[in-house]
């Protein structure tokens, strides 16, 4: 084999594991897109429901939580936010948070909130105890909501 020819199989070979790598990447990102827009238990009162409407609880008692981002473990924070079954949440996103953790996404409680100025507080109500993961909507930012 001549070295021209050589150099040509090399480069052919370079490419095609550059496509597989890349077919790859889109398959695992499409796999966390699916999984996230699948999920199929939601256990909440209406997302973007209003806070009038949240507080026709007779004691009008609401938790707010404040999402942030902590830079150190990459987690969102407080890990975990810990809210009460059955009484209003108020979440609210840290608008400084940048990046895919602007958006997270808890499909099993139907949350799904951007952090933008001036827009980011969700209400909801949580309906069942447990654990409910979140992430960024790259799926790599990770934080919980922990229903008592």
């Amino acid at each position: 084999m001549k070295k021209n020819e050589q150099v040509e199989v090399a480069l052919k070979g370079d490419v095609i594991v550059k496509v597989i790598a890349a077919l790859v990447v889109l398959g695992i990102i499409g796999f966390g897109a699916y999984k996230l827009v699948s999920a199929t238990s939601v256990d909440i009162q209406p997302s973007g429901a209003t806070l009038q409407q949240l507080a026709a609880k007779p004691d009008g008692e609401v938790q707010k939580i404040l999402v942030t981002v902590d830079v150190y473990t990459g987690k969102y924070s407080p890990y975990p936010a810990v809210m009460k079954k059955g009484v209003p949440v108020e979440l609210t996103l840290d608008p400084n948070i940048r990046g895919c953790y602007r958006n997270i996404y808890a499909p099993t409680l139907g949350v799904q909130a951007t952090a933008q100025l001036g827009q980011n507080v969700q209400y909801f109500i949580p309906l069942k105890i447990g654990k409910y993961p979140f992430s960024c909507s790259m799926g790599m930012g990770k934080g919980l909501f922990q229903v008592v």
